[in-house]
């Protein structure tokens, strides 16, 4: 079992952002006019083929679902950058309502169109994920970040270890969270952790939490793809 260090790394070995985490911002209690809900899908190079056809069948069924109620929804993607690739297949959606079985259907498309980037460019990189939705031109009240792994590239173009989480592939992602959290939009991580077992399971909880807050099942939830 690993000892802190200087508050960089946990009993669990997870790696400590130098930057605190904001506070997570509330829901609104009503979704008057509108919930304007973001997704921000993980296209990195652990997602499989068959995880990712998986991925695009739950967000369709999840924008059926919500079919007739007051919901809008914008799709975003990353990689080692965000979008995760340059093209039109991969340029984020914009809010897009759900009121009628057209909207849901545009999401539907927009997600089965998605594309993975190639190996090269298929790092995780919370950080710009994050900044992506903080500079998009349209507000969120929340945003469902969807990932299966922790963080480990930063800035654009990406750097970082790619294979592990280092203190600035963690500190940035914090640092971009916090400004997404600063338009007022809570962060809820959703934690597609097929890929995790054992301490790389538990290292992702302490690094989701950092970016989101520290109620599982609440600020991020850790589940199945």
């Amino acid at each position: 079992m690993l000892v802190a260090v200087m508050g960089s790394i946990t009993a669990a070995g997870a790696v400590q952002s130098t930057t605190p985490p904001a506070p997570n911002p509330s829901l609104p209690e009503r979704c008057e006019p509108d919930l304007k809900l973001a997704i921000s899908l993980d296209l990195s190079n652990s997602v499989t083929d068959g995880q990712l056809a998986e991925m695009k069948s739950n967000i369709a069924e999840f924008a059926a679902g919500l079919t007739g109620y007051p919901v809008q929804i914008a799709i975003h993607t990353f990689a080692s950058n965000a979008p995760a690739t340059g093209s039109p297949a991969n340029a984020p959606l914009p809010l897009t309502s759900v009121m009628t079985p057209q909207g849901s259907q545009t999401i539907a498309d927009k997600v089965n169109g998605i594309q993975r980037p190639n190996s090269q460019r298929g790092g995780t990189n919370w950080d710009r994920a994050f900044a992506a939705i903080a500079s998009a031109p349209e507000q969120y009240d929340a945003l469902l970040f969807v990932t299966d792994g922790n963080p480990t590239q930063y800035g654009s173009p990406a750097q970082g270890p790619g294979g592990s989480t280092d203190v600035p592939s963690i500190t940035r992602a914090v640092e971009s969270a916090n400004a997404v959290k600063a338009q007022g939009t809570r962060i809820i991580g959703v934690g597609a952790t097929d890929n995790l077992s054992g301490g790389a399971l538990d290292q992702f909880r302490e690094h989701i939490a950092q970016v989101s807050g520290t109620v599982e099942n609440s600020d991020y939830f850790a589940t199945g793809f």
